[in-house]
């Protein structure tokens, strides 16, 4: 069976489709020319989930579920036949060819007890054959899928941007309290020069410098304060950078791997189709 029928966002400049020539080159980047290929299981979260037909709105004792061995990879859920977990705890590697894939970004995942299971559902505007049901087998296992799905649907292409928004105006601030920090200084040296001269008294110089030093000192944490922050979102970004450049890849992949399921669900209805003919 495929996933949900969920169409991704286009950034500025992205193609709607690419040509065969251009699919083919993906796909050898990404399986290395072979059919099939496991990939290093470097998952956020895996485990068995029982999932109902897609398209299914409401749920009694005749609602078939199927167990299916569900993966979290970045922004997206990879489901497959239950026995592909044995595989996937012998050789901690997981295949590329799952039976459906949910893209995660920007849906919204919550819990949903109304049927008598520990279940959770995943719903986002885009899905076109309704939301997305899954039961756990106790509300403890159910709970730490909610929050693993929940943090992977935060990874979209607009929190990257806002991450390059936020550092700009880290430093616009920085910049602002440097100014300030250099005007200030600037004003108590000038105060000490008028005193020095006017009154000529070192103790009250002493005074002076020693509270030129002590704000000196406080704007200076200021500014390390802010130096510190920048550098940790400018990291952030970076993260959050890398983390969109895993999920280009994975996205071409699984785009490769949904047609190349697509046809081969074509082919077989069509030999299925044969083969009743010639019955």
């Amino acid at each position: 069976s495929s996933g949900i029928n969920a169409e991704w966002p286009l950034r500025p400049g992205e193609k709607k489709s690419i040509s065969s020539e251009e699919r083919s080159v993906r796909t050898q980047s990404i399986v290395g020319g072979e059919d099939t290929v496991d990939i290093d299981a470097n998952v956020q979260y895996a485990g068995i989930l029982k999932k109902p037909p897609f398209g299914t709105r409401s749920y009694g004792m005749l609602t078939r579920w199927t167990e299916r061995f569900c993966v979290v990879k970045e922004s997206f859920l990879l489901y497959y036949d239950k026995s592909e977990k044995k595989a996937y705890e012998t050789k901690k590697m997981f295949n590329i060819h799952p039976k459906g894939v949910i893209p995660l970004a920007g849906c919204s995942i919550e819990n949903f007890d109304d049927i008598g299971k520990p279940c959770l559902k995943i719903t986002h505007a885009s899905f076109k054959t309704g939301n997305l049901v899954l039961a756990a087998r106790n509300p403890e296992e159910r709970d730490n899928w909610v929050n693993v799905l929940r943090e992977c649907s935060k990874v979209t292409w607009n929190n990257a941007q806002l991450g390059a928004a936020q550092i700009k105006l880290l430093e616009e601030n920085t910049a602002k309290i440097n100014k300030e920090k250099t005007d200030y200084i600037e004003k108590l040296q000038a105060e000490a020069e008028l005193r020095k001269h006017e009154e000529g008294k070192k103790e009250e110089l002493e005074i002076l410098a020693k509270q030129l030093e002590e704000e000196k000192s406080k704007m200076e944490d200021i500014a390390n304060k802010f130096k510190e922050e920048k550098e940790m979102t400018h990291q952030e970004l970076l993260d959050a950078m890398s983390a969109m450049k895993s999920l280009d890849e994975e996205r071409a992949k699984m785009d490769n791997e949904r047609e190349e399921l697509q046809q081969n669900l074509k082919k077989m209805k069509k030999e299925k189709s044969t083969d009743w003919t010639l019955r």
